[in-house]
């Protein structure tokens, strides 16, 4: 029988070290939120990374209850997304945009319905 979910600190984030990788040092029990704050990691980053953890927890038998390997999937790339957005510089074209940096609107591509005869929008000319 699982606890029931409270909102604070879980098992399912927490996982044994028995054999640390660095020699002498004795084993212990690493949690993911101690490894968030000691990496000052953003909000994408520990959101993503919690999803990751869950993940693994849960191959151990060890996961958040109610949680599939799908949806924490999904929230790696939600977060991901939110990341690679935040490390674009401002002045980055939008990831829709052309080699020249340019976004071409929706209403001026072609489709079925706007090819044979249909209403088809003109773009204005570049500067």
């Amino acid at each position: 029988m699982s606890k029931p979910l409270t909102g604070g600190s879980s098992d399912y984030y927490k996982v044994p070290i028995a054999h640390p990788a660095t020699p002498g040092v004795a084993p212990y029990t690493a949690e993911c939120l101690d490894i968030i704050e000691a990496l000052d990691m953003t909000f994408a980053e520990g959101n993503a990374f919690k999803a990751i953890w869950r993940l693994a927890a849960a191959r151990m038998g060890n996961g958040k209850p109610g949680n599939t390997a799908l949806y924490d999937a999904e929230k790696v790339e939600f977060f991901g997304a939110r990341m690679v957005a935040q490390a674009k510089p401002a002045s980055s074209p939008p990831d829709d945009a052309d080699e020249d940096g340019w976004r071409v609107p929706a209403a001026w591509l072609v489709t079925p319905d706007t090819f044979m005869g249909g209403p088809v929008t003109v773009p204005p000319p570049r500067p």
